[in-house]
């Protein structure tokens, strides 16, 4: 797997454990988003990536934070000022290369 936007749903459970805390923020953004199983996905894709890139094993309730505010800002719109965002998520959903993967290919 080239980077964690190609996880499908066995990946994103293997790669994507989230805590009770977690589970809870999830279930929050998932009211805000209504039921959606690609923004739950993704949610956990981005997550996983903010996560590898502090270089923590876990996703963190902050990760996901990130993560849900990232995808909120996405899917406004998207006034001149928000493009920096919009290029973060980019490059978190398509050229991080998860340290799950690295580790896949040693």
């Amino acid at each position: 797997m080239p980077h964690n936007a190609a996880m499908g749903v066995r990946e994103i459970r293997q790669h994507c454990p989230l805590d009770d805390a977690g589970e809870r923020l999830l279930e929050q953004a998932m009211r805000h988003y209504g039921p959606s199983a690609w923004a739950h996905d993704r949610i956990r894709k981005v997550a996983r990536t903010i996560a590898d890139l502090a270089g923590t094993e876990a996703i963190g309730v902050e990760h996901l934070s990130e993560a849900r505010q990232l995808l909120s800002r996405s899917t406004a719109p998207k006034p001149l000022a928000s493009m920096r965002s919009i290029l973060v998520k980019q490059l978190l959903d398509g050229l991080a290369v998860t340290r799950h993967a690295q580790r896949q290919h040693q």
